[in-house]
């Protein structure tokens, strides 16, 4: 699809169709007002889309997600964009599975399986009546969020950054085989000074080629004079003509100015467990595939791997303490590895799947267990990060005989649970 710059309007009231605009609310006011603010969202505690003939749900409410449709005439050759037609909205962005309550068009709050992982599933408009009435036009749906600049904001360079899959059951993207289905991920500022609302400046990054699992992606995009006065947009949008799939799942959503802090991969000012477990979701994967995780390659290695994992917690990782690195197995980051505040969290969750190092899954692997994760922790049980004072030392490590007697016990509460 070759994807040409597009026009946002506040207000169309062109060739509306009653299928195009069902169960939308029309919805007029800007996000958040400038200064630019930084967003972060994993859409864990947004609802799930429902079905309902009557309730009408929507992520602005939720999130202050907004969604806008466009139309083109189709091009000359396949993945070609002709004219503009018209455009609709912007509405709350809707988060259904009803048709009639609003749902099979933009965008749904989903889950991989019950009670797990949540994402935005975000595809085309399949309620405008475009796409079957034999036209072939090319219908063009974003979702996004709006942002307003202002002077303090220029120089600075801002960083989209999320995760991304193709959608199942051969709804996704990278499931279209007529050439016309395209999706892509942008940041945009439009020029609302004048209600043109014509595109001033834009970065994206194409999600067409999402596989069926999550990989990463950034865009950076530096605010300049020229923005002052103007809307920023970020979000994702798709392309397609004649109900062809365009589905992709995102995740993991951060808009920030990225941070200049060494293992701080959240944009939030500070080295902490949520950064750490960055590896718990991406040990081994590469970063040729993944460029948006090329941060957690600490030593530049390609992979993000072991290495790079404790060089993250055993140098950069915060602790309570107010400490720098810590020792493999202090399980609650205070800087000291120790029975109460570690071992016995750990064996809490022995033999289990795990996400986290909290939970005890010191060697990222997504499972705690007695080789892997506790004999690591009764190895450097009494280990201290000394509050401060640099890397881990072995003060207050307790006699051999105690560290076999924990040794001893922790093997013994395994082999009970796997019973």
């Amino acid at each position: 699809m070759k994807i040409q710059p597009l026009f946002h309007f506040t207000l169309c009231a062109m060739a509306f169709s009653v299928a195009s605009t069902t169960g939308l609310i029309a919805q007029d006011d800007v996000g958040p007002a400038g200064p630019l603010v930084a967003y972060s969202q994993d859409f864990e505690n947004l609802d799930l889309a429902i079905v309902s003939d009557e309730k009408f749900t929507n992520l602005w409410s939720e999130d202050n997600w907004r969604v806008f449709g466009n139309a083109f005439a189709a091009g000359t050759n396949p993945g070609e964009l002709g004219g503009y037609l018209y455009g609709y909205g912007p509405f709350f962005a809707p988060n259904n599975l009803d048709s009639e309550a609003g749902g099979v068009g933009f965008s749904q709050v989903g889950e991989e399986s019950e009670g797990g992982n949540r994402f935005l599933n975000v595809f085309n408009d399949y309620n405008n009546e475009d796409h079957r009435n034999g036209s072939n036009n090319v219908m063009n749906s974003l979702i996004f969020q709006d942002r307003a600049v202002v002077a303090g904001d220029v120089g600075s360079v801002w960083r989209f950054d999320f995760d991304y899959r193709n959608a199942d059951g051969g709804f996704g993207v990278a499931d279209d085989t007529s050439g016309v289905s395209s999706a892509n991920a942008f940041v945009k500022v439009l020029r609302q000074s004048d209600n043109s609302f014509g595109e001033i400046d834009r970065g994206d990054v194409d999600t067409s080629t999402a596989t069926s699992t999550f990989q990463s992606a950034f865009i950076d995009f530096e605010i300049k004079s020229e923005h002052v006065g103007e809307l920023l947009q970020f979000g994702f949008e798709s392309f397609a003509s004649n109900d062809s799939p365009t589905g992709v799942f995102y995740d993991n959503l951060s808009f920030a100015i990225p941070s200049a802090l060494l293992g701080d991969f959240d944009n939030d000012g500070d080295v902490d467990l949520a950064d750490l477990d960055q590896y718990n979701q991406n040990l081994g994967k590469t970063v040729a595939a993944n460029p948006g995780l090329a941060d957690l390659d600490l030593d530049g290695s390609g992979t993000i791997d072991a290495a790079d994992f404790a060089q993250h917690y055993g140098t950069l990782v915060e602790t309570s303490n107010g400490g720098k690195g810590t020792a493999l197995g202090d399980v609650n980051l205070d800087g000291v590895v120790n029975v109460l505040g570690d071992a016995f969290a750990l064996v809490g969750n022995l033999n289990n799947p795990a996400t986290s190092w909290s939970q005890g899954d010191l060697n990222a692997d997504g499972n705690v267990n007695v080789l892997g994760d506790a004999f690591g922790l009764v190895g450097n049980l009494g280990a201290n990060n000394g509050g401060g004072s640099g890397a881990p030392s072995a003060s207050a490590v307790p006699e051999p005989g105690s560290l076999s007697l924990l040794g001893l016990t922790l093997i013994g509460i395994a082999v009970r649970r796997r019973r």
